[in-house]
């Protein structure tokens, strides 16, 4: 069989069409599992974190759940308090990260820090030193949430630890609960402590009471933070009564309010380098 020199033109380049098809598909099937593998790493990453590793990578705020022997802080508008400081924490500079006991799991769209059941002590005081900021809602007086609160005050220089007064029913009532709790347990843990750490651990004294609201209709979502100067002496910074009624507000409107109050007080995100 014999071909003209324009048939064997073309056979020629259909054939290197087909090979540039065939390459460029083969690339591409490549760059899909990389890109696969790295947003499987990357889930891993915010949901199940290789400590150290992966937490000092870059900057992130830790919330400190209630245990689950206590109630679960809740939003003034629906769910978990989570999905609220998730929006006035987490930015293009830090994660919110939500340390959390297995039966007790926050939304899935959260960054998390899973707690075992056995072990978790030991476990969160290796965290603690890795975050940039550790959050506690003034709730709760199980024995193993007063220890999260310790173990804090412990570990962490006073500006990285910031308490949140939730808007809720009995807002007063549970606050003084805590408090007295709180102290209670600061004095027992200084004392079984030896010498020499009892020497560095500082006996804080939490605010008496919190700003009254004079209009409880525009209460904002959260009532107050309590942060700690260089001596752990704690101050309260209340968040503004809001302009409105509280259902005229929308919810981010709001969070990004308080988000804006807090930047007075919170630290700035620490620089990190990846472990050796």
């Amino acid at each position: 069989m014999r071909f003209s020199a324009g048939a064997l033109f073309h056979l020629q380049t259909t054939g290197q069409l087909v090979l540039v098809v065939a390459v460029f598909l083969l690339l591409m099937i490549k760059q899909g599992i990389q890109l696969r593998g790295d947003l499987r790493r990357m889930h891993e990453r915010l949901l199940r974190p290789r400590i150290p590793t992966d937490l000092i990578q870059e900057p992130f705020v830790l919330y400190l759940r209630p245990h689950p022997g206590d109630p679960l802080s809740l939003s003034p508008w629906t769910g978990p308090l989570d999905l609220d400081l998730k929006v006035v924490f987490s930015d293009e500079e830090r994660l919110l990260r939500v340390g959390h006991m297995p039966h007790t799991a926050p939304p899935t769209e959260l960054a998390r820090l899973p707690l075992p059941e056995d072990g978790w002590r030991e476990q969160l005081t290796g965290v603690l030193p890795y975050a940039d900021l550790v959050i506690l809602a003034t709730a709760g007086t199980t024995l193993a949430t007063l220890w999260q609160f310790t173990e804090a005050v412990r570990l962490l220089p006073p500006g990285r630890l910031l308490l949140l007064v939730p808007s809720e029913e009995g807002t007063e009532e549970g606050y003084a609960r805590f408090r007295t709790a709180a102290e209670q347990a600061l004095a027992e843990r200084r004392a079984a402590l030896s010498e020499d750490e009892r020497a560095s651990f500082t006996n804080v004294i939490l605010p008496q009471e919190l700003p009254a609201v004079p209009d409880p209709d525009r209460e904002p979502a959260l009532r107050a933070a309590i942060h700690f100067d260089g001596d752990w002496r704690a101050a309260v910074l209340p968040f503004d009564e809001l302009g409105m009624s509280f259902a005229e507000i929308p919810r981010r409107a709001q969070l990004h309010r308080i988000k804006e109050e807090l930047t007075v007080i919170l630290p700035s995100p620490r620089r990190r380098s990846a472990p050796a």
